[in-house]
């Protein structure tokens, strides 16, 4: 039960006066990493303030995180992240550093990607254009299954919640 709420306005590392914050990630260190409107993931600790920015890039053929809203983030195996964007899904090492595109048999690179989950191995992103499965482990490229988006009713996938024997409920702009 939450014993109280604190409202920060910005974390000093700079960026927009005014902080918009799409999405949150709680990293296994304790770290909170913040999707920020402006496309920069700021890193903080609660206990210690800020630590670090990923700011995004106008060119990422060398890795990095490309200009444009932030809008997914989940833990992967290992210490990654998985990020996803307006301009696709990336994969990121745990301190930000080594950020690359990963791109999705079957899909458009810069296709936005609206939700994230991962459970088990298996990586779940969701689009527009419905939801992928992407199964990671032991896989330097992971097969892809797409799923039919005439049985989500609105390939819009806005949430995934992957359960512990293997199914998934989807949310989408028409509901569940």
């Amino acid at each position: 039960r939450p014993q109280g709420f604190v409202t920060i306005r910005g974390t000093g590392l700079g960026g927009s006066a005014k902080m918009s914050v799409p999405t949150i990630l709680l990293r296994p260190d304790g770290k909170v990493w913040l999707g920020i409107i402006g496309g920069a993931i700021h890193i903080i600790d609660p206990g210690g303030g800020a630590v670090g920015v990923i700011e995004p890039k106008a060119d990422i053929s060398r890795g990095g995180l490309p200009k444009g809203r932030v809008l997914a983030m989940v833990n992967g195996p290992g210490d990654s992240v998985y990020i996803g964007t307006q301009q696709g899904l990336f994969r990121s090492d745990g301190a930000g550093r080594a950020i690359r595109r990963i791109d999705i048999a079957g899909r458009a690179g810069d296709g936005s990607i609206w939700a994230l989950a991962y459970r088990a191995g298996v990586l779940w992103a969701g689009g527009l254009d419905g939801i992928w499965e992407l199964p990671l482990e032991g896989r330097d490229t992971p097969p892809v299954r797409r799923h039919e988006s005439a049985r989500l009713g609105d390939s819009r996938v806005t949430a995934i919640l992957p359960q512990a024997d293997g199914g998934v409920w989807v949310g989408t702009r028409a509901g569940l």
